[in-house]
This record gives C-alpha cells, structure tokens and sequence, in this order.
C-alpha cells in the first residue's frame, strides 16, 4: 500500500510540473505573439509599446513618460529606456538585458552601441557608468556623448544601435525627439 502512494504521489507531482511547463510556454508565446502584434502594427519593434510581465499592452508612459523601447531576438528581452536631458549634448540611458540561456557578462556594450540622427551615422562617445547584474540579467547606465544630441530639434529621429548580441547582428532603438 504504501508503494502504491509513492507512485501516486510521484504521478500527481509530475502532472503538476507538466502543467507549470505547458503555462509556460503558453505565456512565452503569448508575449511574442503581443510583441509580433506591435511590431506589424508600427513597422518598428522600437515602438512606443512595451509588453509588460502582465503581457498586456501598455502604450508609451509607462516608464519616463513613453521614453522605453524593447528588442526581443534569439531568446534575448533587451529594454532602454532614455534619461532625457534636453538641449545636452550627453544623453543617459538605462539598458537591461534577459534571458535563460546566455551569459551576458562579458559582452562589452560601449563598443557595441552606435547612434544615428536622423538615420545618419552621428560620431558619439559611449561609456558605461554602471552595470550590476550577472550572468543572464545584466543592467547598466550607460552615456552618450554627441555634438548632434545637443542640437536635437523636434521631430528628429534618435536611434540607439546594440550590435553582436547572442548572435543578432543589429538591434535598433528609436525615438523622435
């Protein structure tokens, strides 16, 4: 008799497990059908659409007033959000970057962070203030040094490029000033 409870037991913890895993991926896919929705719907994945942990949609205003874009590629959420400072050639931004399955310590993000304005190449200089996290979650404070930043006026386009992720070649982030 007591066999036979161990075997129950071992069944009903296995149902369980399969259960939390098909949830699972069924929140995944969710998140990525959300993120292919927006994507289709702008025609930019750097929209003003952030999908939450709650998967719903919230539009710009969410985190420093519409001033976050999101990257979803190979399994990496990259999020950045601007510290705007207007009329300063030196600009902030706070990057995140997660996932399950890449160690990100090592990836050097001011060599891999271009910008443009206007969708020309502007000569900027990148620094890291701070970056905390390891492993799979990683963020960091990084600053954008560029004579075109300061010069930004309404309606030009910035873009904030992240090169070499895990294997993505170009991941784009923009905004209109």
């Amino acid at each position: 008799m007591e066999k036979e409870g161990w075997v129950l037991a071992k069944r009903i913890v296995l149902v369980l497990v399969l259960l939390l895993v098909v949830f699972g991926v069924w929140r995944g896919v969710s998140i990525a059908d959300a993120n292919k929705k927006a994507l289709n719907e702008t025609g930019s994945a750097s929209a003003d659409t952030v999908v939450g942990s709650t998967g719903n949609n919230q539009q710009g205003g969410q985190k420093n007033q519409g001033l976050t874009r999101t990257d979803n590629q190979n399994g990496v959420d990259v999020t950045i959000t601007w510290v705007k400072t207007v009329g300063s050639s030196l600009q902030k931004f706070q990057i995140e970057m997660g996932n399950h399955m890449y160690n990100l310590d090592d990836f050097d993000l001011a060599k891999n962070i271009g910008l443009k304005v206007d969708n020309t190449d502007a000569p900027a200089k990148v620094t890291v203030d701070g970056k905390s996290g390891e492993g799979h979650h990683v963020s960091a404070d990084i600053s954008v040094d560029s004579k075109l930043l300061g010069e930004l006026k309404p309606g030009q386009k910035v873009t904030l490029t992240l090169t070499n992720l895990v294997n993505v070649p170009i991941r784009t982030f923009t905004w209109t000033n």
